[in-house]
């Protein structure tokens, strides 16, 4: 099987997405949740239903504290 690097052809570059996935931390309960960087609806915490995250037609705007970025 061949590698992935071996396929890309020279002076072509791949385009890698700009969305995320997100670890929020709720403010009012502390606790977390992973949440999608470009979310569609309002995102709620789990626990307490504050609502951590709302849409903006592209990347969501979040209100609660961002923890970590999950990359790749």
């Amino acid at each position: 099987m061949e590698n992935e690097e071996s396929l890309e052809l020279p002076g072509i570059s791949q385009k890698l997405p700009g969305s995320k996935f997100l670890t929020v931390e709720c403010p009012d309960c502390t606790s977390k949740q992973v949440i999608f960087s470009h979310a569609s609806n309002e995102v709620k915490c789990s626990v307490c239903g504050r609502i951590l995250a709302k849409s903006t037609g592209g990347k969501a705007r979040i209100l609660g504290k961002l923890v970590e970025k999950h990359v790749g």
